[in-house]
């Protein structure tokens, strides 16, 4: 994985990924180090991920530790996990004008009832983001395919 020092926008295959998939993980840590995830309906557009939030415990390490760690997982009909896109950046609160974009790609990807979310809007700029292909797994160890934000 690398590091983006600037705005970076996503691959065609992660912005595609992500227009397939409903729920990501977001997992932050407190500022003891305790870790706590989070399982939220996100959209996106080419270089931010947009998200609710009703956990307080989240808000707060989200304020005291901006550095987050998220999972997009895809699986199979049989339940099987068969991708996954894992990642890194700075998340903070979006900004006053961001959300009326979200909203419209809220609503683009889930219709109405996700107009009026609940809870603060977060945003998450990627800075790190790598597949891992699951469907070898039975035949030896999972692939890892890194994007570089960079060369999008």
């Amino acid at each position: 994985m690398t590091a983006a020092t600037r705005s970076q926008t996503m691959s065609d295959d992660v912005v595609d990924f992500l227009a397939h998939q409903q729920f990501v993980t977001i997992s932050t840590s407190s500022f003891t180090g305790m870790p706590h995830a989070d399982t939220v309906a996100f959209v996106n557009d080419r270089s931010r991920i947009y998200f609710h939030i009703l956990d307080d415990t989240q808000i707060r390490n989200i304020r005291d530790n901006r550095h987050v760690s998220l999972a997009v997982d895809e699986y199979s009909a049989e339940w099987r996990k068969v991708r996954e896109l894992r990642g890194a950046g700075p998340c903070t609160m979006a900004a006053p004008g961001e959300h009326h974009l979200a909203a419209e790609l809220f609503v683009e990807k889930y219709g109405r009832p996700f107009q009026q979310a609940r809870g603060p809007l977060y945003r998450l700029m990627p800075s790190q983001l790598e597949f891992v292909e699951f469907g070898d797994a039975l035949h030896g160890t999972p692939r890892a395919r890194t994007f570089h934000l960079d060369d999008a």
